[in-house]
């Protein structure tokens, strides 16, 4: 399923580069013109397609792998850091302590880290609320900072998620759902977050992966 499926046409893009680069002008020796224009308007608009786009973004062309282009940067880190709401919970009293809560993303960690043993790359959750936050705001940090494998492809019943996955194969995952898509109740509740503004995608944070395993579903992927 990780396997990249795009290396064909990587090819026939760096062949395409290479027949425009040896027909426009050096930019020494003279200037574009409309047709020098025209070419790369061709190129840029009609020769690279949707998928190729998500390619130059760095993003893997799987089994699966979506024309949509990814959240941004900013999209998943907010509904990582949004306020965690436990189902039926009591309305907080007014005036509380603003940095006393738990975010979404402090949550899943929290039922997510005992799956490394060894405690080599997750660590442990304890503390206070915001220490929690911050020990997952790091954990989300260090997987985007050696970010080597993101890829936006369909699960099961057609479920759009947003992986990304450090040099480890540790990651994070989001579901991207369109905006006239009205969530269920139960993706609003629990370790799971939304944010979304005017028409963009609700961008929902599912929580933390461990590396491909053998048996991995099996064993809880512990290890």
């Amino acid at each position: 399923m990780l396997e990249n499926k795009n290396l064909s046409r990587l090819e026939q893009i760096e062949d395409e580069i290479k027949r425009i680069t040896n027909e426009l002008p050096q930019i020494s020796t003279s200037l574009f013109n409309e047709s020098h224009k025209e070419i790369l308007q061709e190129f840029l608009f009609t020769f690279l397609d949707p998928k190729d786009l998500n390619t130059f973004l760095g993003l893997r062309t799987t089994a699966g792998s979506s024309n949509q282009l990814p959240p941004s940067l900013n999209d998943c880190i907010k509904s990582f850091t949004k306020r965690y709401n436990k189902k039926n919970a009591k309305p907080r009293i007014k005036g509380s302590a603003a940095n006393n809560f738990l975010t979404v993303g402090a949550k899943a960690f929290s039922k997510h880290f005992h799956r490394d043993l060894s405690n080599s790359f997750w660590g442990t959750c304890s503390g206070t609320e915001k220490q929690k936050n911050e020990q997952a705001n790091r954990i989300l940090a260090k997987i985007i900072m050696d970010a080597a494998w993101i890829n936006l492809h369909s699960m099961v019943h057609d479920t759009r998620v947003f992986e990304i996955r450090n040099s480890e194969g540790y990651g994070a995952r989001w579901e991207i759902q369109d905006s006239n898509t009205q969530p269920s109740s139960q993706s609003l509740q629990g370790t799971i977050s939304s944010y979304a503004s005017d028409d963009k995608p609700i961008i929902i944070f599912r929580g933390f992966l461990e590396p491909q395993m053998k048996d991995g579903h099996i064993k809880g992927w512990i290890h």
